[in-house]
């Protein structure tokens, strides 16, 4: 037994002798050869390069956009201005009209308030700015006509009746419809085209819907922001 260690030993110790004699070549090089790396280099500089193309072209952009903001303006109000305000009972619902009505909404809410602004010092200015903010949202998607159907229905029945001649309670009876949940067609107004005596049903409201006034924050505001102006509109037809 022994003999056998002494053996194995004796072999171990020739390897180690050999392994000194004769070091192992280096390990191989891990990294890219010159020409990869160059390669690499290139590359990363060719994408580094293109990213500031895109940047100095968006650069570009924005502030070509920022030139020609006066003139897009002008363009925007000088077709606002082309747009008729009154609001035709008979294309309220009506999808064809949908774009056409929410313009129309948009537009009215604005005269009321440049109105409310030129009688800011007679009539509660401390709430003409956050009305202001609080109705952005609902311009923007009136503007896009991206508002949802029932509520340009609603909220251009409200209109509809600030329009007319001493209909205020009309619109103050279309607007309850309104934050309550319903669809508010044009009260008393026969001549509505056939898609709102279909949709006639509508007008109650369905089981279990929720009020607008809760639908979300944003909502509530625009819509109690909607009875302020009414409140003013009220005012100035008295002043």
């Amino acid at each position: 037994m022994s003999l056998d260690l002494a053996s194995l030993l004796k072999n171990e110790i020739a390897k180690k002798q050999e392994e000194l004699q004769n070091p192992a070549a280096e390990k191989p090089n891990r990294e890219s050869p010159p020409g990869q790396r160059e390669e690499h280099v290139e590359i990363k500089e060719q994408e580094d390069h293109a990213e500031e193309s895109e940047v100095r072209e968006s650069i570009e952009e924005q502030i070509e956009r920022l030139r020609n903001r006066p003139q897009r303006i002008e363009k925007i109000v000088g077709g606002d201005a082309k747009i008729v305000r009154k609001i035709d009972p008979k294309d309220i619902g009506d999808p064809a009209q949908l774009k056409r009505v929410s313009m129309q909404c948009n537009l009215f809410i604005h005269d009321i308030l440049s109105q409310w602004d030129k009688h800011s010092d007679e009539y509660h200015s401390e709430l003409l700015v956050e009305t202001k903010k609080a109705l952005f949202p609902l311009l923007v998607k009136l503007r896009r006509a991206t508002l949802s159907n029932d509520l340009v229905i609603s909220l251009a029945s409200v209109l509809y009746h600030l329009q007319q001649c001493n209909q205020n309670n009309l619109a103050i009876e279309s607007y309850m419809k309104l934050s309550i949940g319903n669809v508010a067609w044009p009260i008393g107004v026969t001549s509505v085209g056939i898609h709102a005596r279909s949709a006639h049903s509508k007008i109650q409201g369905s089981d279990g819907q929720v009020a607008n006034v809760m639908l979300d924050e944003g909502t509530r505001l625009w819509i109690t922001s909607i009875k302020r102006l009414i409140t003013f509109h009220e005012w100035l037809n008295r002043t």
